[in-house]
């Protein structure tokens, strides 16, 4: 199966397996977020907003990111996630060549980035650098599965374009998986995430409530979220 990748402002996919939604949201002109799914992937990065050209950040790290996976799935070892990362963090580095942005971190492109590959078992390893964040619906209860690398006040302390810090690394087994940018986690709570994640609705259908539902209670932020039964 072809790998798909997608930044548009209102983009409603599926691969029939796993499913991807976004919503440009009220506040925002431009969507700066990014995906992609491919056979026995999900791939979510949201360019940082702060920086210059987070659109072209995002889009470039979901690049580095699935061909790399597209070579190395399913993967088990550590060494095998952090290439993940290690190539969407050189696709963003070609960016920084290119276009000359200075010496300091703050005038670079950066972006978050956190996918999930299939451990080939019936579960999914996932790891992620930055704010967007991956949960894990069972049995009716719904986890958050990654920890935000952030300070106090918001400002992201881990990301791709500045660093080179290793990814976070979990693993999860059946049930339902959402990747989401912090447009999502922003507007909706746990408790409406949950309720949505829940229904009997396909994984098409949940994604897309789950981005219109945050651009309704406020689209602050874009908003760009994977679901995937496992």
């Amino acid at each position: 199966m072809d790998t798909q990748r997608f930044q548009a402002n209102n983009e409603v996919s599926t691969d029939g397996v796993k499913a991807i939604a976004m919503q440009v949201g009220k506040k925002r002109e431009e969507q700066q977020d990014a995906v992609a799914f491919g056979e026995g992937f999900l791939v979510v990065a949201d360019g940082m907003g702060g920086q210059p050209d987070g659109a072209d950040a995002s889009w470039n790290a979901v690049i580095g990111a699935t061909m790399a996976l597209e070579r190395l799935t399913p993967l088990s070892k550590r060494q095998e996630i952090n290439g993940v990362a290690d190539a969407a963090r050189k696709q963003v580095a070609f960016m920084h060549e290119r276009r000359r942005y200075g010496r300091y971190l703050w005038n670079w492109p950066a972006t978050t980035l956190v996918f999930a590959v299939s451990d080939g078992e019936g579960g999914a390893v996932v790891a992620n650098l930055g704010d967007s964040r991956a949960y894990h619906l069972i049995d009716g209860t719904l986890r958050q599965v990654t920890s935000d690398h952030e300070n106090w006040d918001g400002s992201i302390t881990k990301a791709v374009g500045f660093g080179d810090d290793l990814p976070d690394l979990f693993n999860v087994f059946g049930g339902r998986l959402l990747l989401a940018t912090d447009g999502l986690w922003l507007e909706l709570t746990d408790e409406q995430i949950t309720l949505i994640m829940s229904s009997a609705d396909s994984d098409l259908e949940v994604a897309d409530k789950l981005a219109r539902d945050a651009s309704d209670a406020g689209g602050r932020d874009n908003i760009s979220v994977g679901v995937w039964t496992l």
